[in-house]
């Protein structure tokens, strides 16, 4: 079995175990309507600014729904975010890494976000440019797989690297919807989980 097979298998393991562990909690319709729009919204707009190379709305609403309604929803978020866009901007063997690396994004948001000033913007927005870099290094492992059989440490490495360098764009802009998305969709989204949880 290829490099590219086992972990796209395994991926796919992760995932599923999540979904199965997140529908047995049996979520009531109000606390997956927040999620619902937060996916929409994300959706959409990864989809608008799709023209833009590593300008990615999308991460700032998964890093915003972890920070807001926890490590579990942000992770959903992110899973669904990721295969929902895809539908429209095409899916792939890529989408399993994705969907791991938006999920993975979301949930440590949300448990950044339970630390001692960890929910502040200054803290959330701090993150957003490690999110970045966590997202650029788990899809980057998508070509490292796929090209396993000829792989080798020092190839890998700067596969890594330069994914990096090529995402700083997506790590700035990250700060910035952020920056200005943060509180308002915080306000929003606890006034939701008041009213209806």
């Amino acid at each position: 079995m290829s490099g590219y097979l086992t972990a796209v298998i395994s991926i796919v393991i992760i995932l599923t175990a999540f979904l199965i562990c997140f529908e047995l909690k049996k979520p009531s319709a109000a606390r997956l309507m927040p999620i619902v729009t937060l996916v929409v919204i994300g959706s959409v707009g990864r989809i608008i600014f799709a023209f833009v190379p590593q300008v990615q709305p999308l991460t700032a609403i998964v890093i915003i729904s972890g920070a807001c309604l926890g490590p579990s929803d942000g992770a959903m978020t992110g899973i669904l975010c990721a295969a929902a866009s895809n539908v429209v901007l095409g899916q792939g063997p890529w989408t399993p890494f994705q969907m791991l690396a938006w999920g993975i994004v979301g949930a440590l948001a949300g448990l950044i976000s339970k630390t001692k000033s960890g929910s502040s913007l200054i803290a959330i927005t701090a993150y957003s440019v490690i999110a970045g870099a966590i997202f650029s290094i788990i899809t980057d492992f998508y070509t490292i797989f796929s090209l396993y059989e000829s792989m080798t440490f020092s190839y890998a490495l700067t596969i890594l690297v330069t994914g990096l360098i090529f995402n700083v764009s997506h790590m700035i802009f990250n700060t910035i919807f952020v920056a200005i998305l943060y509180t308002p969709f915080k306000h929003m989204l606890t006034r939701v989980r008041k009213k209806y949880l």
